[in-house]
């Protein structure tokens, strides 16, 4: 998601909404609201979420969730987070989490170099 470019759709969050892939928004203890994918539900039922962009995750409870992304709106088309194609993206990038570090740095150079 690209701050000040693309809208997320939200709405109320039901226990069944918390999986791997999910974005929530959800409140820091500071009292910020943030927007972060679910990385790993954790035995004892608290969460570890992850940026797309980030390397680091931060655990969080579910109580701190505030509602889950239900749509998508990049460059005025609508992605629907339940849409078979948007899941499949969400897997691959799930999977690539550890490298994505890297990634982002290359699609970075190729950027500037393009640019």
């Amino acid at each position: 998601l690209k701050n000040g470019e693309d809208v997320v759709w939200l709405r109320n969050c039901n226990p069944s909404d918390i999986k791997k892939g999910a974005i929530l928004l959800f409140e820091r203890v500071d009292g910020s609201l943030i927007l972060h994918r679910v990385n790993k539900i954790l035995p004892d039922g608290k969460l570890m979420m992850n940026g797309d962009a980030h390397e680091w995750r931060e655990k969080i409870s579910p109580e701190q969730v505030v509602a889950v992304v239900n749509e998508i709106e990049k460059d005025g088309k609508k992605i629907s987070c339940n849409s078979p194609g948007y899941r499949f993206k969400v897997f691959v990038w799930t999977v690539l989490r550890p490298v994505r570090y890297y990634i982002m740095r290359i699609i970075k150079i190729f950027r500037r170099k393009n640019g």
